[in-house]
């Protein structure tokens, strides 16, 4: 299916990712009022329960929603990415062409209306191993300059299928606020000769564009659920 294309360079039908939490890379700090594009609603979660989120695994889904295969892939390296930089929990994931394939496809987890079912999605965490699952669900993506993903991230519960939280956001580079959160996050992870004209720029990359926001994602969930 997409093993030409799938990058990762273990065997493994699937990944885990704790272990590389990068604690020293400061996050930008994230408006979530209602005037601002990113959301986050909080549900059936308690954040200061005794038992942490941090001592159970997450699994986090290819994203729904992209008809093109390989980006679906390269989003789903992103989202990874940016939950790996951020999350303490253990992380796993599915290799889009391994033996689960079937389970992780829109087919299987959309109903006929276009809504989640969140049954299936709960089965395939325990199915997993995971205590929760993170379903990333794509409503619009425009790959190219100006840029615009909007996205929703659902975290659920494996045990009782419910939601716990979700984060939506429209990134659109067109938005101020978003291309100023852009400049800050490539200034934070610029290497030494880059300029600001440089990162200016640098919001045409799709690649840098998908990574900024999977890290957004990323933070404002960590954050806001502690995980």
């Amino acid at each position: 299916m997409m093993s030409k294309t799938w990058g990762f360079a273990s065997l493994l039908v699937v990944l885990t990712a704790g272990c590389t939490h990068l604690k020293n890379n400061k996050p930008i700090e994230i408006n979530t009022d209602q005037n601002s594009p990113l959301r986050m609603h909080v549900y059936d979660w308690n954040k200061d329960q005794p038992d942490s989120v941090n001592a159970n695994q997450i699994l986090l889904l290819p994203p729904l929603g992209i008809e093109d295969q390989n980006l679906q892939t390269d989003f789903y390296h992103h989202l990874y990415g940016g939950a790996q930089r951020r999350f303490a929990s253990s992380l796993k994931i599915i290799r889009p062409d391994s033996a689960y394939a079937p389970y992780i496809e829109d087919r299987n987890l959309m109903r006929n209306d276009g809504s989640l079912d969140l049954k299936e999605v709960a089965f395939l965490g325990a199915l997993m191993n995971c205590t929760y699952v993170i379903c990333p669900n794509v409503r619009e993506m425009i790959p190219y300059h100006p840029q615009r993903i909007d996205i929703s991230l659902l975290l659920i519960n494996s045990g009782t299928g419910k939601i716990c939280a979700e984060f939506a956001g429209v990134f659109d580079a067109k938005n101020r606020d978003i291309y100023d959160y852009f400049i800050e996050y490539s200034n934070a992870h610029k290497s030494e000769n880059e300029s600001k004209d440089d990162l200016g720029f640098k919001i045409k990359s799709p690649a840098a564009y998908q990574a900024f926001v999977s890290d957004m994602c990323g933070t404002v969930m960590a954050d806001r659920l502690s995980l």
